[in-house]
């Protein structure tokens, strides 16, 4: 169904132009896209909207809701429901806030594709690389995978300016609830982290390997796992030594 202000309708093209608080509802995937005008195609199965697109995605519960912005987004009703949001991206779900300038939502496999400057940061964590896929279940985030020259920042102590690192080809960040649980980066990994325990600063742990696995607990740094041609270097809390934090 599509709302509006204004509406065109073409019978030869079957095509509908909207304009002034548009609304489209796929009552089918419980999705609503909002925007302020719209190129509406039945034969092709897609609506096309810009200014101020929004989609909305509403659980089965009725309670918890995905957001897609951008300034233009395509809506694909068939042969599978889909929508490609460009410029200006912006997708929000729970503790997860994502970026780029390129996204494509598989609606029905719950999977959201993002390029061109992909970021995305669940809670403290903080991922970039050259592409980055969302993995959601009942539009819950489940995983985040990241690809080509992937890494992973959190902040360790902003006055002092320690930022934790983990980076690789390739991270995968496993999501419980609101919170990242294991983050791990393969193929030529190394990571920095500093080390704290009960709020006291107890080091700095420094590893390379063919992967690198970070484990939390409650959002906070658990234990670091190295497989496979691994180096490690810990620096003890009083180390007056330079200490190499920079890759």
């Amino acid at each position: 169904a599509l709302f509006s202000e204004y509406l065109e309708y073409y019978y030869d093209s079957e095509r509908a132009f909207a304009r002034t608080n548009v609304r489209l509802i796929d009552e089918s995937s419980r999705t609503t896209v909002l925007s302020q005008k719209g190129d509406y195609r039945p034969i092709e199965n897609r609506c096309f909207v810009e200014d101020d697109a929004h989609l909305i995605q509403v659980d089965s519960t009725g309670t918890d809701t995905l957001h897609i912005r951008g300034k233009y987004l395509e809506y694909y009703f068939a042969p599978r429901s889909e929508a490609v949001a460009r410029e200006n991206v912006t997708i929000e779900r729970q503790g997860l806030v994502a970026t780029c300038d390129s996204a494509i939502y598989y609606i029905d496999k719950e999977q959201a594709d993002l390029s061109v400057d992909p970021e995305a940061k669940q809670e403290a964590n903080l991922l970039k690389g050259n592409r980055i896929s969302l993995f959601f279940e009942e539009m819950k985030i489940q995983r985040i995978k990241v690809t080509g020259d992937a890494l992973a920042t959190s902040v360790a102590d902003s006055v002092e300016g320690k930022i934790n690192k983990l980076s690789g080809k390739q991270i995968l960040a496993f999501v419980k609830g609101s919170d990242v649980e294991e983050m791990r980066a393969s193929d030529n990994a190394r990571s920095i982290y500093y080390i704290e325990d009960d709020g006291s600063g107890q080091g700095i742990n420094t590893a390379s390997a063919d992967t690198i696995r970070i484990f939390f607990k409650e959002g906070e740094l658990s234990r670091i796992g190295v497989q496979g041609g691994s180096q490690g270097i810990y620096y003890p809390q009083n180390y007056d030594g330079e200490v190499e934090t920079e890759y």
